[in-house]
This record gives C-alpha cells, sequence and structure tokens, in this order.
C-alpha cells in the first residue's frame, strides 16, 4: 500500500514536538503512545471506507513501526539481523 502525500518537514515537526513535551515532562510517555495509537486507529475508521483498507492501512503503519524500531535498535548497536523483526 502506498502511502500519499507523505510530508517529512511536517512529520519530523510533529515528532519534534511530541518528543520535546515529553523530554520536558508535560506528558508521559504511556500517555503519548496510547493517544497515538488511539488517534491511529479512529484516522483508519474515518479515512477508509471498507474494513478491508482499513486492515490495509494498519498493516501499513504496523511495517513502518517494525522498520523504525529495527533502525533505531540498530543504531544503538544491536545486531537485528537481516530478517524481518519478530514482534
Amino acid at each position: 500500500m502506498q502511502l500519499h502525500n507523505i510530508n517529512r518537514v511536517a512529520m519530523d515537526r510533529v515528532l519534534s514536538n511530541l518528543s520535546h513535551a515529553v523530554g520536558q515532562g508535560q506528558y508521559e510517555l504511556a500517555d503519548v503512545a496510547l493517544a497515538l495509537a488511539e488517534f491511529m486507529g479512529r484516522m483508519i475508521v474515518n479515512t477508509c471506507d471498507t474494513p478491508i483498507s482499513g486492515v490495509q492501512l494498519a498493516a501499513a503503519l504496523e511495517d513502518h513501526i517494525k522498520r523504525t524500531i529495527h533502525a533505531g535498535y540498530t543504531a544503538k548497536g544491536y545486531n537485528m539481523g537481516a530478517g524481518d523483526l519478530p514482534l
């Protein structure tokens, strides 16, 4: 599934704002994580016309999260291997 109209600058700004809010103690990390999960679920339901397209979008988001985790732990020096992340 191809996600369209991705604005990397806007995405980086949202990430920076969230990181700053958590880092400054404005929000707890768990609050942000659960709020993001809820937002993604609501976004999927509001954006996708059918359950099938909703599941496809959820799968694309899941894949992006896994790739981000893989890259992050690799950057921290863990040997993550070449295969899929077993999450």
